[in-house]
């Protein structure tokens, strides 16, 4: 088998634990609740399932099911992405009112409160941000399909560069693969009109790079991806054809091994 190509699903099961959908990310806080963030400066808390109330006179109550106001961002923003971090906190990234932003900032559900979090290098909205395994969070890409990439240190509170994509893409997805490397996927490129891409490629933070792999068998912008339990990753939906072409197909994608440190250095002549 090649396993360096993205092959047509032939059945697609309710078995994904893992859903990155190129719109608002909703990331699930250790508490069970959900944030919800933009289109506006208010910021609704949600319960993500039941669960017993602290205390029966306690405001908004998870158990009822019911939402409840937490302090506003420090600017309202859209088209943005949301990451749940290691220690419970969410980091809110870029995102477009009138201009695109270079701001982030985090909320904390322990204080209820939100705090600058450093600036990015340049703008970015319909870009996507992936916690990565360490624990920093990789942000890609950004409107006018721009390929850069920077992390996000949470330790140090600050932003630093890292390889940029081959090709340079927004409204793409991005699945943490369970080898800790990042995989990309289709979007629109630089070109209007638009441009959908078919093209796919790998991030490795180990080395800072990114690599180009199997094309998908249609072009897809604002699909999803979906990391499954058996470490591939189902793709669908999305456009294909301007505002008109709606792929209802599908297809997963295996990974080639990641290569080793030897075999990386064999490659780069040391």
């Amino acid at each position: 088998m090649d396993t360096n190509q993205i092959k047509p699903s032939k059945e697609a099961k309710p078995m994904s634990h893992r859903i990155t959908p190129s719109g608002l990310r909703l990331p699930s806080i250790l508490t069970g609740m959900i944030v919800l963030t933009g289109f506006g400066p208010s910021v609704p808390l949600a319960p993500a399932r039941p669960r017993p109330s602290p205390s029966p006179s306690a405001p908004a109550s998870p158990s009822t099911g019911t939402w409840a106001a937490v302090p506003n961002m420090a600017v309202a923003r859209s088209r943005h992405t949301a990451t749940c971090l290691l220690d419970g906190r969410v980091l809110v990234v870029g995102g477009i009112t009138a201009e695109a932003f270079r701001t982030a900032e985090l909320y904390d559900p322990a204080t209820d409160s939100w705090t600058p979090a450093g600036s990015l290098s340049r703008t970015r909205s319909e870009h996507v941000a992936v916690r990565l395994l360490d624990g920093r969070v990789l942000v890609a890409g950004a409107n006018w399909a721009d390929p850069t990439a920077e992390l996000y240190d949470l330790t140090t509170n600050s932003w630093t560069p890292t390889g940029s994509m081959n090709v340079g893409r927004n409204d793409f997805t991005a699945t943490l693969l369970p080898d800790g490397r990042v995989l990309v996927v289709g979007g629109q490129g630089h070109d209007c009109c638009p441009n959908i891409l078919d093209s796919a490629e790998l991030y490795d933070p180990a080395a800072g790079t990114w690599t180009l792999t199997g094309s998908l068998r249609v072009r897809r912008w604002r699909h999803t991806a979906t990391l499954l339990p058996n470490g591939t990753v189902l793709v669908a939906g999305g456009i294909s054809d301007g505002s008109i072409g709606r792929p209802s197909g599908a297809e997963i994608y295996e990974a080639f091994p990641r290569p080793s440190s030897t075999t990386r250095q064999r490659t780069d002549g040391r």
